[in-house]
């Protein structure tokens, strides 16, 4: 079972239900940047960026696992697309990492209620 807290723009946020978690997120859902931490009870972790096009996600199985990132097989273009972290660092991140941002939501649901990465994109180690 994943914790009942997370993590957007470095504010820590605590939540009872699917519902009320949704309710958070949606006061976020429309900056132009979102920063996103969520650790689970059995130490799983899952970062979540999120721009105004695109998302990227960072899944880890434990602390100092070198993790899961998002992927994109269908895209091989070495066009960047720029974040801004919550300490107020830039990355630009290649799209062949991203995936539409309509579905960060989704991917942050399937991992605090199923405790798992989401199928909903394809991931690479």
């Amino acid at each position: 079972m994943v914790k009942k807290e997370f993590y957007i723009q470095n504010q820590k946020f605590e939540y009872n239900s699917k519902d009320e978690f949704i309710q958070i997120w949606k006061v976020f859902e429309n900056d132009n940047y979102i920063d996103f931490y969520c650790k689970s009870e059995d130490d799983k972790s899952l970062i979540l960026l999120k721009n105004d096009k695109f998302g990227f996600a960072i899944y880890m199985d434990f602390d100092g696992d070198s993790g899961f990132t998002s992927c994109d097989f269908n895209n091989s273009k070495e066009i960047f697309s720029k974040f801004i972290l919550s300490n107020g660092q830039i990355d630009e991140l290649a799209e062949f990492n991203l995936f539409d941002h309509s579905l960060c939501l989704n991917i942050v649901l399937d991992f605090i209620i199923l405790g798992k990465r989401s199928e909903l994109i394809n991931w690479k180690n």
